[in-house]
């Protein structure tokens, strides 16, 4: 960027978005951006680099990302900008960098062509500026149609002519006098890049005509995302008729090979062959399997098992062996799926406490009693207590224990059974066989006194096995 001089006016190079961050979401590039771009800056054609980006938080500045790419580092008396929005011109200081040098014409470079490059270019033109969109050193982070959507845009909506190439620019010898001949062909214009573009900037509009330029740009940026999602809707149906298209081509050649010799076919993909009249035997191939295509398989034979006949009707009330009996207590019955011996153990009328009671009689699924069997007799094989005080150690009856449980209060004796402080008995049981298969059923009970005091009773009881 050497100085020529006051002969014509140099245009400044503007390079957006070009961080390790933002270049590493663009992989489809086919050409060396980053070489073209250090290319433009690095010749005598350009007074002034500015290199612009977004504003990042101070604890990810620290990091390798937001930098700039260490091939664009070597650029000297490159100026630094910092943006707050997708155009590097709203809320930055790059109006004022670029005024200050006397700079009219822009050269823009960068990421992304549809987003960041297009906006910066419309706001630079209505700010007064005469711009050029470098088609070679500009990419789009949503590939290839994206950055063809964006460059259509800028021709359609700025002028034909703002997109460029290097080579336009710098020509094959890379001097300054293709690019000054350039830049006062543009001056010598009598008309603006774009008529459409307002004649004065934003700041200086009124607010009917700010809210109608507003207005214009939003159906603008419709515009070109409708036309991007079309570009993506047309690529999709050319992507599924080329994958139809080839499946097709494939049908059609296994349609070739198995092509009997002598038939006619019609161009239809699905014909079915003529036959002419001539018996033509079918081609013996010696590779496996291929002696099959023109032998019918016979279909597969299924063996179907006969149906069980249903029992008669003098059956019905018999029980079948697959269903569990229903069994009095304490008679042993037998899984007859697993042939493993199962205690079927009931409560015997006489409970733990001695009292009788009456079981309910066993009534199977048809509704007929079986007859009673024996009931197996309990041993009371052990009996443990643990904490309290026993009632007949002590001497005291129960009688008198009721009385010193209900105090001296005669208001309190002449109340019933349901006024006085019972204990508090909570039993548990548990199961289990010894060696002999004879079961062995344990009951704890852990009694609270009104007193409060807790004791602990533990009886076991052994019922003997069925033979």
């Amino acid at each position: 960027m050497s100085s020529q001089g006051n002969a014509a006016p140099r245009p400044g190079l503007i390079i957006l978005d070009m961080s390790n961050d933002d270049w590493a979401e663009i992989s489809y590039i086919k050409y060396d951006i980053v070489g073209n771009i250090l290319q433009l800056a690095q010749s005598d054609f350009f007074q002034l680099c500015i290199e612009s980006k977004k504003s990042i938080p101070k604890l990810k500045a620290l990091s390798k990302g937001p930098k700039l790419v260490d091939a664009l580092q070597k650029i000297n008396g490159l100026q630094h900008v910092s943006k707050k929005m997708e155009s590097a011109v709203q809320d930055s200081s790059l109006l004022e960098t670029l005024q200050k040098s006397g700079i009219t014409h822009v050269c823009i470079c960068g990421t992304s062509t549809d987003t960041s490059v297009l906006n910066t270019a419309k706001d630079l033109v209505a700010n007064g500026f005469h711009i050029f969109v470098v088609m070679d050193a500009t990419a789009s982070k949503e590939g290839t149609s994206a950055h063809e959507t964006g460059l259509q845009a800028i021709s359609s909506q700025l002028g034909a002519d703002v997109v460029v190439s290097v080579d336009d620019l710098l020509g094959d010898d890379e001097d300054a006098a293709a690019g000054t001949q350039l830049t006062e062909e543009s001056q010598r214009k009598d008309t603006t890049i774009s008529p459409e573009a307002p004649k004065k900037p934003l700041s200086e509009m009124t607010d009917a005509e700010r809210a109608e330029e507003m207005r214009r740009r939003d159906a603008e940026k419709l515009a070109a995302r409708k036309k991007k999602f079309d570009a993506a809707r047309f690529a999709h149906i050319e992507k599924a008729n080329a994958k139809a298209q080839e499946q097709e081509e494939v049908f059609k050649k296994r349609i070739e090979e198995k092509r009997i010799p002598g038939a006619k076919y019609t161009p239809s993909s699905t014909a079915t062959p003529v036959d002419t009249g001539k018996k033509v035997q079918p081609p013996c191939d010696t590779r496996k399997g291929w002696k099959l295509i023109y032998k019918k398989k016979d279909p597969p034979v299924v063996n179907i098992e006969p149906s069980k006949p249903l029992p008669p009707l003098a059956g019905k009330n018999e029980r079948p062996d697959n269903v569990r009996q229903a069994v009095t207590p304490g008679w042993a019955a037998v899984d007859k799926k697993n042939e493993r011996p199962h205690t079927y153990v009931h409560s015997s009328n006489l409970d733990c406490k001695g009292l009788a009671h009456s079981a309910p009689s066993p009534v199977n699924p048809t509704g007929q009693k079986f007859i009673p069997h024996d009931e197996p007799s309990y041993k009371k094989v052990g009996y443990g207590a643990s904490g309290g005080s026993k009632p007949q150690m002590d001497g005291v009856s129960v009688l008198s224990k009721i009385s010193g449980l209900q105090g001296n209060d005669p208001a309190k004796k002449l109340q019933g059974p349901r006024s006085m402080a019972m204990a508090k008995v909570k039993e548990s049981k548990s199961e289990s066989f010894d060696a002999q298969g004879n079961l062995i059923r344990t009951i704890t009970r852990h009694i609270t006194d009104p007193d409060g005091k807790k004791r602990t009773e533990t009886e076991i009881f052994e019922i003997p096995k069925k033979n």
